[in-house]
Parts: structure tokens; sequence; C-alpha cells
């Protein structure tokens, strides 16, 4: 029996949702053989710590981009890279290794960079020889950090993540490429008739055409101002938006739809049917996340990106503009516009969905669930 621990930080939520699929891909694929379980990297006594890695991640992005980015150019200096994670690995290291004692663990996953050199550590106080694998969230734009421990194996998602490990000095070796993990439920697109079905299930007219804005879970920034514009021109289809726990975007956006009497708006928190609500739209404005957006064109949707985190998602923003299958656009106006022409214009809608298939999509988890298990 395998007993896998693997390693997470809320710090955007591919972390943990990446932690949960995987975790759950290897149980399907080796019923009885692998018992996995999920563990928060840091200790819960280190509340102020846990407060200024994820919520500061997310203040950061949504509300101080320069002070993020100022960060995210220092973890590129070596002596930063190597003091973080030697800092983290102090606090951090004891408390994983006393799960790896209880738990027997005899294989450790770590899917956030700051927590390598604690696991690594953790590992050498409790038996050298358990394998450490880290798996590298960011699929394109992969900052040095990732890099910092070195005698691990490593697994990546494109042949950019995998030379980025090279020029940081890690054997070539130890870096594996893979597809990227998506949710079996974003897997393969829905046969065109499902849609109408779907809108009438979740209250939505069958016969107009639907907009989703989603942006993870804080939603996606300034939508409020999407949907303002598209309300204030008379928007002729219909509006879904995902506002996850941001409750600040949420409340503008109702009222707004109480401002202008809008019916064809819906407004949601958290959900668990994201997939149906892609599924069903005409087409979908998102942040530049790497699961939103890969699990957007795996369903074969129009798409739009309307903000991305720069440096680190600069990567998934180039993937879809210079593959021609979606639009970089930040005005709400244009936005609008767009997302008409593409209700307007099937032959648009025809060529995008031909230029996805091309790009053969597909779920990485099966294959990256068996290098693990084999490891």
């Amino acid at each position: 029996m395998q007993r896998i621990l693997y390693l997470y930080l809320n710090t955007g939520g591919g972390h943990i949702s990446g932690a949960r699929a995987l975790k759950a891909g290897m149980e399907n694929l080796f019923p009885g053989q692998v018992e996995g379980h999920l563990l928060h990297g840091y200790p819960p006594r280190l509340i102020l710590d846990r407060l200024i890695m994820e919520q500061g991640y997310s203040l950061a992005i949504n509300h101080f981009m320069p002070g993020y980015l100022l960060v995210y150019k220092l973890a590129e200096l070596r002596p930063l890279i190597t003091l973080s994670q030697e800092t983290t690995a102090q606090a951090c290291s004891g408390y994983i290794a006393s799960h790896i004692r209880k738990l027997g663990i005899t294989k450790v996953v770590c899917l956030h960079f700051i927590l390598e050199k604690a696991a690594r550590d953790a590992i050498r106080q409790v038996d050298p020889s358990i394998p450490l694998i880290t798996v590298v969230m960011d699929p394109f734009s992969v900052p040095p950090i990732w890099f910092g421990v070195k005698d691990q194996e490593f697994c990546v998602f494109s042949e950019r993540a995998r030379t980025s490990a090279l020029e940081s000095g890690v054997d070539p070796g130890r870096v594996r490429v893979f597809p990227l993990i998506l949710r079996r439920e974003f897997e393969q697109p829905r046969p065109p008739e499902e849609a109408p079905e779907l809108k009438k299930r979740y209250g939505f007219d069958p016969d107009r055409p639907l907009l989703l804005l989603a942006g993870g879970g804080d939603g996606l920034p300034r939508s409020d101002r999407i949907v303002r514009e598209a309300l204030n021109s008379g928007f002729e289809g219909q509006i879904a938006v995902v506002c996850g726990k941001n409750m600040l975007l949420r409340r503008r956006l109702r009222d707004l739809k109480t401002r202008f009497s809008a019916r064809n708006l819906k407004v949601y928190g958290f959900v668990d049917f994201m997939a149906d609500l892609m599924a069903m739209s005409d087409c979908v404005v998102t942040k530049a996340g790497p699961a939103t957006v890969m699990e957007t064109l795996a369903l074969r949707k129009p798409l739009i990106v309307s903000c991305y985190v720069r440096n680190q998602e600069k990567g998934n923003v180039q993937y879809v503009t210079s593959n021609k299958v979606g639009w970089y656009l930040t005005e709400p106006s244009e936005i609008v516009a767009k997302a008409r022409e593409v209700f307007a214009r099937p032959e648009l809608r025809k060529e995008l969905e031909e230029r996805i298939a091309g790009l053969g999509i597909r779920n990485g988890l099966s294959d990256l669930a068996r290098h693990i298990f084999s490891l």
C-alpha cells in the first residue's frame, strides 16, 4: 500500500484543487493500492503566517498588483529563494514530519514551491528514502523558486516549464512533462444539444445566448464593470457571474441587477456546477488562471481573458492569443462587443472550435498519477 501525502497552501485555488484532483485520480486508478492524505503545509499555530501567505496573496493580486509584482521579482533572486524556503522549513518541517510518521507515509507530493525545503527536511527526519515529487502548478511562466530544492522529482506541464527547470540547474532526468491536470467533468466537450437542456435546468432561457463571467475563488476582478457596460448598452444575451467568496463583488452585482431590473442576470457565490455553467455558456470571460483557461478550452468554448497576474500568468495569455483560440481584452466595452460578435457569428464559433480541437488538449491526470505511482 502506497500512502501518499499531498502538501498544499491556499494561495489561489489551483494548488488545493490540483491536490484534490491528483488524490482522487490516484485512488481511482489504483484502488486498494493507494491511500492519499491532504495536508496544509503550515501548522495551525502559524496563524499570522497563513494569513500573510494566503490572504496577502489574494489581496495583492486583486487590489495591489505593484506589491505583488515586487514580491514576484524578489522571488527570482537566489539568496531570497534560499532564505524564504529555509525559513519555512524551520517553521514547518517538524509538523510535516509528524504527519509522515503518524500516517506511515511512503511518498510525498508537494504542490507549492514554498513547502519544498520543508518537505525535504521532514523526509530526512523520518526516512530519507521516501521519494519527494513536486508538481509545478504554473504551466508556462515558472519562477525559479519552484526549482530551489533540486534533489527531488519534478512534474511540469509544458516544454517551456521544463526549460526553466534546466536553466535553474535541475538534472534533466528529474524533470517530466505532462498535459495539464483537468477535473474529470471538463475532460470532453459536451454534445451541442445538451446546452439548451442545461439552460432550462438552471433557470435560463434555452433560446438565448449566455455569457459567463468567472475567475476562481475570488471571482473575476472588475466583472461588475463588464456587467454594467452590458446592461447600459441593452445586452441582448443572458449573463451569469460567479463571485466565489468575494462578497463585495456579489453585493455590487446584486445592486446592478436591482437597479436595471435585469432579469437576464444571475449572480452566484461558490458553485459546485461550474462544469455545467461552462457547458451551457456561449462565451466565457475569465482571468488567466491556468485551470480556468484550460478547462474552458477543453470544453471548446469561445474565451475572453480580461486580466492576468503579471509575470506569473503572462504565459497563459500568450498561449491563448498565439494559438488564436481566444482574445485578451481589458476594456468592458471591448469585452461586451466581442461577446456580441461571438453570439452573432456562428461561423466564428465554429472556427474557434476547430482551432481549439487542433491543440489536442487532454487531461494529464492519469499519466501524472501513473508516473507518481511508479516512483
